[in-house]
């Protein structure tokens, strides 16, 4: 079996509505939209719930600080699609960043495929191009990631994306 983490990064995806939504099917309805949007969505069950409150803290800083809009999801199954479409479906349908503004990034990890994807909205594209979340990826986050703590690549990420939003 394959050990190593497939590396998908860009900043060219859409986070908004007003994007073309991917090719195959969105998410399955157990996906649906939670009534207010949480920061992290933790259903591969790789966090603890402090993990959890203290990356949703300082996604609520960074976003009141800096009015982006930044998202963790975990998930147990990509169902078959790839990791790009899943990412763009999974941010459309819960309006990461502002249709207007479309200032959204998503870090979205199914650890069980090993596949991590970082998805910029076209409102941070400049800030936050492929190469540099490409960067962020082999540097801050897979490390962790291979050795099974994926809440220290998922912080080691959030920071290093909030200290390039900076």
């Amino acid at each position: 079996m394959d050990q190593s983490w497939h590396l998908l990064a860009s900043a060219a995806l859409a986070l908004s509505a007003c994007f073309q939504p991917a090719a195959s099917e969105p998410p399955a309805a157990t996906d649906a939209t939670p009534a207010a949007l949480a920061y992290v969505t933790d259903d591969a069950n790789v966090l603890t719930d402090a993990d959890e409150s203290a990356l949703s803290a300082k996604l609520a800083k960074l976003e009141a600080d800096m009015g982006h809009q930044m998202v963790v999801a975990t998930v147990p199954t990509l169902n078959g699609r790839d990791i790009a479409s899943y990412a763009v479906d999974w941010a459309n349908a819960r309006a990461i960043g502002g249709v207007e503004e479309q200032d959204g990034l998503l870090i979205l990890v199914a650890p069980y495929q090993r596949q991590a994807r970082i998805a910029v909205g076209h409102g941070l594209e400049r800030q936050l191009p492929d190469e540099l979340c490409q960067q962020i990826m082999e540097t801050a986050m897979l490390p962790h990631f291979r050795k099974g703590d994926y809440h220290a690549g998922v912080v080691d990420g959030v920071d290093a994306l909030i200290a390039a939003l900076n």
